[in-house]
């Protein structure tokens, strides 16, 4: 299970796709079950994992550990700081971070503000391995799948 602030070593595929095993991903969701299976996907691709419950949560770790989080996996919708301000406030800490923000529905506002954003990319609920994997390749090559 991936519980708040669990860094997630034990199980992982060392054999996972594109440099898995290597990156830790920070997943930032207000949802037990969805943080306990992303964290088993995640795991699964061979990455190590840090659960966080909340946007405010997600951006104290991000700050403390900024060198050591690779990607952040962003829940659009949470109580107290939602996604949009979460994502904003991490791409005023550092411009560079990568996100994939997630979600059953993100404003069309909000997607046209993230077109720009190379290092950003949606990954919409549910979501598979597959498509997990996907949208990790593609923030990791900046080259995000928005409509355009």
């Amino acid at each position: 299970m991936c519980s708040a602030n669990d860094r997630r070593d034990e199980g992982t595929d060392r054999d996972g796709p594109q440099q898995a095993g290597v990156l830790t991903v920070l997943v930032v969701d207000d949802d037990e079950m969805i943080r306990d299976v992303a964290g088993q996907m995640l795991n699964a691709l061979g990455y190590e994992v840090v659960c966080v419950a909340s946007g405010l949560e997600g951006l104290k770790y991000y700050k403390a550990h900024k060198d050591e989080v690779d990607i952040v996996i962003l829940d659009f919708k949470m109580p107290v700081m939602d996604g949009r301000e979460c994502f904003r406030e991490l791409k005023v800490f550092d411009p560079e971070v990568k996100v994939i923000l997630s979600s059953v529905n993100v404003p069309d506002d909000f997607v046209a503000e993230l077109r720009g954003t190379k290092s950003a990319d949606l990954l919409p609920k549910p979501y598979t391995v597959s498509e997990l994997s996907q949208a990790i390749a593609r923030v990791l090559s900046a080259r995000n799948g928005l409509p355009h």
